[in-house]
This record gives structure tokens, C-alpha cells and sequence, in this order.
């Protein structure tokens, strides 16, 4: 039987050394205008769906747009929720009123 040879060979590994400066930049106050922007912000992210269906509207577009899934079933799958979620919202309610 013949022995083989083994010979190791030293691999450097390079690590990343970060450093995180912070500094504070001054900002001027925002008027009136910067309050109606912030103003429509806020009434926008009031009409936005909680984050979780967000990201399921979001996912099913980004379906639609990469060519996964064509973009009318990917509506009627986002419309149908919708109203699921509506009617059950209001069939819960009903039921809350009654008990």
C-alpha cells in the first residue's frame, strides 16, 4: 500500500474593519409648507393597509412585474382578498354587536 501525501496550504482571510463615524447636521425648521408636507405624508400612511398586507400587495405586484404570474390574475388575487377581508371584517363586527 502507498502512502499518500498530504501538504496544507495557508489560506489568508481578509476581515473588514468598519468604523461608524456620527455627527449631527443642523437642519433649518420647516415652515409652512414642510408642515403641509408633512401633513399629506401622515394622511397617505393613514390610508395605507397595516404592514403585513402591504407586503402581500407589494410581493404580488412584484410577481406581476418580474413575469411570474400575469397581472390580471395577480389583481383579481389582490381585489378577491380585499373583499374577503372586508366582509369578514364586517361579519365580525355584526357579530361583536349582537353578542
Amino acid at each position: 500500500m502507498r502512502e499518500e501525501k498530504k501538504t496544507t496550504v495557508p489560506v489568508p482571510v481578509v476581515t473588514p474593519h468598519v468604523t461608524v463615524h456620527r455627527f449631527e447636521v443642523p437642519t433649518p425648521r420647516i415652515g409652512q409648507a414642510g408642515q403641509q408636507v408633512v401633513d399629506a405624508g401622515k394622511a397617505v400612511a393613514s390610508s395605507l393597509p397595516p404592514p403585513g398586507r402591504l407586503a402581500y400587495y407589494t410581493g404580488l405586484g412584484a410577481l406581476a412585474a418580474l413575469g411570474v404570474m400575469d397581472w390580471p390574475v395577480a389583481a383579481a388575487i389582490g381585489v378577491g382578498v380585499a373583499v374577503a377581508r372586508r366582509a369578514t371584517g364586517r361579519q365580525r363586527a355584526g357579530q361583536s354587536r349582537t353578542t
